[in-house]
């Protein structure tokens, strides 16, 4: 069987590396660049697989994930996320939460990816795929930064011990200062809360 994968990056440069590197193990390959693009696509052809970037000129690929796998045509289609940046384990919990197969970021190893793909493909040929019914929930741009945020301080409350549950607050005031102030991909910011929150805490 001839697997197809459609990939979703503006960037032409890794649209390029990624065909190349997936047409060499005899798969299909389409490429689009924004949100209509995809679902145009999709409209007359559904791939096995989306490879989709984080930052899409026209959405985040958070949010188009969520437009896909909300449709009933559509939610069966694997969804790996790609991102420019560094993921965090809480970003990429919140990537699988919300109907992506995987997250990674780049530059990646191409055996990983590769290897990743075809364990994809492995559970879509034994039938060990089995998606809930209930529907994922629906985000729009601007409220699924601030989402992840609460998804994460939701796991902080958990671990904390209760007299130190005013740090959590404040750690979530960070991160929804950041997001307003739409610096909530800058990995060096979000560092300094950290190492602030840690100093809090006598860590």
């Amino acid at each position: 069987m001839k697997y197809s994968v459609l990939v979703v990056d503006d960037d032409q440069q890794t649209a390029l590396v990624l065909t190349t590197l997936l047409q060499k193990e005899h798969f299909e390959i389409h490429t689009v660049s924004t949100r209509q693009e995809c679902l145009n696509f999709l409209q007359n052809t559904q791939p096995h697989l989306i490879l989709m970037d984080v930052m899409l000129p026209d959405i985040m690929g958070t949010d188009l994930t969520v437009n896909i796998k909300n449709n009933q045509e559509y939610k069966d289609i694997s969804i790996i996320l790609i991102s420019g940046v560094r993921v965090t384990p809480s970003e990429r919990a919140f990537g699988l939460e919300i109907g992506a197969d995987d997250y990674i970021s780049r530059p990646f190893e191409k055996n990983e990816l590769l290897a990743r793909i075809k364990s994809l493909f492995r559970l879509k040929d034994s039938g060990a795929k089995n998606r809930t019914e209930e529907p994922f929930r629906s985000f729009d741009n601007e409220n699924t930064q601030l989402t992840a945020s609460d998804y994460q301080q939701q796991n902080l409350t958990k671990s904390f011990p209760q007299a130190q549950k005013k740090f959590v607050k404040r750690y979530k005031s960070m991160m929804e200062k950041a997001i307003e102030d739409r610096l909530y991909k800058t990995d060096y910011l979000v560092s300094g809360y950290l190492k602030q929150l840690a100093a809090d805490l006598e860590f």
